[in-house]
């Protein structure tokens, strides 16, 4: 009889936001913020590594790897609950319009049956990875990133970051047009430009179609993929998003002494005015 083995692990680590090196929180006001727990979840199925026989020549096996916060202590108990079942969906969002997890455990299970139909028809091992991070937690507002990376047959493996804030008092998204003043467009596009060119290593004339970038009309132009960080504001191009999969995703921090009059003295970012950042 075939031995398959399936590995299921929950693993607690209690992780406070103020001084955790994920989070970052200002104020001082500890009623105000919120505090979580990580969870990491791991199943893996098909013949793994460890089970009777198996080695890495005959290897063909399947891993799910999860990791989220699960919200803990509020300033209010349904801003717990919402917060939670954000989480939740979205470590259960899939591309796939026929698969509809209830669960993560269902999640995983059907990932893994999916592999063993195929797993006699390819050498490569399937592997999904998920995570969702607590960026910054001040009051009125939490940062998530959102990070998924796997492989399921093909030339390459996939990996995609999103970004995802909250306005906690409303329990809303927040978005650029909620946490700058009006008309801030033109300036945070010069701003992010020169922070792009310089990571790309692009002289401020240098044409960015020719230099191998996608973007409408040949200007430059920021996403609306966004974090809040205690260093200013992340924003995030993925793979194919303005160049190609070889040149890898982009990654461009403005930092708020770049922004200072931009930034809503009436809004949640109020607390970076005046302050200074360092990369």
């Amino acid at each position: 009889m075939q031995c398959h083995r399936t590995l299921f692990i929950l693993i607690f680590a209690l992780s406070s936001l103020v001084g955790c090196d994920d989070a970052w929180t200002f104020g001082g006001d500890s009623d105000s913020t919120i505090s979580y727990e990580m969870i990491k979840f791991y199943r893996e199925g098909g013949k793994c590594l460890g089970d009777p026989g198996v080695t890495e020549e005959n290897e063909h096996c399947a891993s799910v790897e999860i990791s989220y916060p699960e919200i803990g202590d509020t300033p209010v108990a349904i801003m717990r609950d919402q917060l939670n079942d954000k989480i939740e969906n979205i470590l259960l969002s899939s591309s796939d319009a026929e698969t509809n997890p209830e669960s993560i455990e269902q999640l995983a299970y059907l990932f893994i049956q999916e592999y063993k139909k195929t797993a006699n028809d390819t050498h490569a091992n399937w592997n999904i990875k998920k995570s969702v991070k607590v960026l910054l937690n001040i009051p009125q507002l939490i940062s998530f990133r959102i990070e998924e990376s796997g492989y399921t047959g093909g030339a390459h493996g996939y990996s995609i970051t999103k970004f995802l804030n909250v306005d906690t008092e409303i329990m809303q998204e927040s978005k650029l047009s909620d946490l700058l003043l009006s008309g801030y467009e033109a300036e945070l596009n010069i701003s992010g430009e020169k922070v792009f060119r310089e990571s790309r290593n692009l002289p401020p004339d240098a044409d960015l179609e020719k230099s191998g970038f996608w973007f409408e009309g040949n200007t430059f132009a920021l996403n609306d993929n966004f974090a809040v960080t205690k260093k200013g504001l992340l924003f995030y191009f993925n793979n194919y998003d303005i160049a190609s999969y070889a040149d890898g995703p982009t990654e461009i921090l403005i930092p708020y002494s770049d922004i200072q009059n931009l930034i809503d003295p009436d809004g949640a970012l109020s607390g970076f005015l005046d302050s200074t950042s360092s990369n």
